[in-house]
């Protein structure tokens, strides 16, 4: 909401509606050359073709692997998990939502086993509150998200966060646009 706010009064010369969307609705809108931008996006292949990116404007603590307790004690409790490892040998179902970047290296392990059974597509708008429900409820094994998007009471339901091996220790967001003539307009004071 800062960064929202911070927008609002630097850039006055541009109308601004905030909406709340989940990963496959906001890139549709993006696809779909609407007037729209976003903070906080990792840059990727795919959405350098339809997103105009800017410099960094968010550093967040890397995406970490949720899981319950007794998976973290079955797994040995790690201190660094790796995902294409957890994938190959199945040591259960992981939870990712459609559209979602979750950074390159994370990504491409993710494309290479698209369509696994060992991992359940979600679309819904309420992506986290809902995955970790689904985890608590041992309908799937991981999920992978920030720190700082995490609801503390999470933890009180014996959810373990692990730091991922194939991503850095940190993360940049950008803004983006629309690839379109207006996404690209510089602003003008």
């Amino acid at each position: 909401m800062d960064i929202q706010r911070l927008f609002k009064r630097e850039l006055p010369q541009y109308q601004h509606h905030i909406l709340i969307v989940n990963p496959a609705r906001r890139a549709a809108e993006f696809k779909s050359k609407k007037k729209v931008c976003s903070i906080g996006l990792f840059k990727n292949t795919e959405r350098e073709d339809y997103m105009y990116f800017g410099l960094p404007d968010i550093l967040t603590f890397p995406l970490r692997l949720y899981m319950r307790r007794e998976t973290f004690e079955k797994l040995g409790r790690p201190n660094l998990v790796s995902l294409r490892s957890l994938l190959e040998n199945k040591h259960g179902v992981l939870a990712i939502t459609k559209e979602r970047s979750y950074g390159r290296p994370l990504n491409n392990i993710l494309k290479r086993f698209e369509g696994a059974d060992n991992i359940r597509l979600r679309s819904t708008s309420d992506q986290q509150s809902g995955a970790f429900a689904m985890l608590a409820a041992v309908r799937i094994d991981f999920i992978i998200e920030y720190p700082e998007s995490v609801n503390t009471t999470e933890f009180m339901h014996n959810i373990v966060p692990v730091p991922l091996e194939e991503i850095p220790i940190m993360s940049f967001g950008h803004v983006a646009c629309a690839k379109t003539v207006w996404g690209r307009k510089p602003s003008r004071r």
